[in-house]
């Protein structure tokens, strides 16, 4: 789910992890993105590490998700943008005050992780 930073991810894996994490399939995702599902099955199925998405395409991906368009057109960089990971933030607060200690202790820890990622990117 959740990774610091992921500098040599292809595009196809790219793409099925936001599938996975947005629990959507090829058809919503072609709709977010403004293009075919043909497309988004060609990026499942390009075996070229190199290949990168189109900033037409990265977007509308990132302003649905969240996701940096530098790391959707070409898996450099931070995955999520400043406000998915702020969103996030808010969510461990909320979070933290209705949990026991082991709960409050693992919320910290995602924290922390989250804090360290902020400052490398």
């Amino acid at each position: 789910m959740f990774s610091v930073m992921d500098m040599t991810k292809p595009l196809a894996q790219r793409i099925l992890q936001i599938l996975d994490e947005q629990k959507i399939n090829q058809v919503e995702l072609a709709k977010v993105a403004g293009c075919t599902r043909g497309r988004v099955n060609q990026w499942i199925n390009e075996q070229n590490p190199a290949t990168i998405m189109s900033p037409r395409y990265a977007y509308p991906i990132s302003e649905r998700f969240g996701y940096e368009p530098r790391w959707l057109m070409t898996g450099e960089g931070p995955e999520l943008t400043l406000a998915a990971l702020n969103h996030r933030a808010i969510e461990l607060f909320n979070n933290y005050a209705r949990c026991d200690e082991r709960g409050k202790e693992t919320i910290l820890l995602v924290a922390e992780r989250e804090a360290a990622y902020s400052k490398d990117a």
